[in-house]
């Protein structure tokens, strides 16, 4: 990414309004940018009179996003409201759910292990199992799903 030099740019010409011009129709790289100084972000195959209004709309003091990552953004967060997008408690094994719920009360994998009676690997075996079905990879993101589904 280059968004390092946008910040650099920044730095040194903070009155300069960077416009980042990509690919990458991401959330992560759309933060990674804004975040680094720029205050236009634009997709490549968007037309050039977005350009040209980009940088009118940014000559104003304003920002601009593409419309298209725009959109992109706002069905992501959109997507994220709704519970149908997260995984059911089906697709998870008994044991699964039984580590689950102790995660989600705080309980650390050697007592865990200890609860259940398996072994450390098999508890972090586990865990690795719930991020990848789940697609949730924080501690933090397993305990609300847990609290969502009430398992608590």
């Amino acid at each position: 990414m280059r968004a390092i030099r946008t910040k650099e740019l920044r730095r040194k010409f903070p009155k300069v309004r960077a416009i980042v011009l990509t690919v990458k129709k991401d959330i992560k790289h759309f933060k990674y940018a804004m975040s680094n100084g720029a205050r236009g972000y634009i997709l490549k195959d968007g037309a050039f009179e977005e350009l040209v209004m980009a940088i009118k709309v940014m000559m104003k003091g304003k920002n601009f996003v593409s419309p298209a990552i725009s959109e992109y953004i706002t069905e992501q967060f959109l997507r994220s409201l709704g519970s149908n997008d997260v995984p059911s408690l089906e697709i998870l094994t008994n044991r699964e759910r039984q580590v689950l719920a102790l995660i989600a009360k705080g309980a650390a994998n050697k007592n865990i292990a200890s609860s259940l009676r398996i072994s450390i690997r098999t508890v972090e075996s586990h865990r690795s199992r719930l991020i990848h079905k789940l697609g949730i990879n924080t501690p933090a993101g397993l305990v609300k799903y847990a609290i969502s589904r009430g398992l608590m």
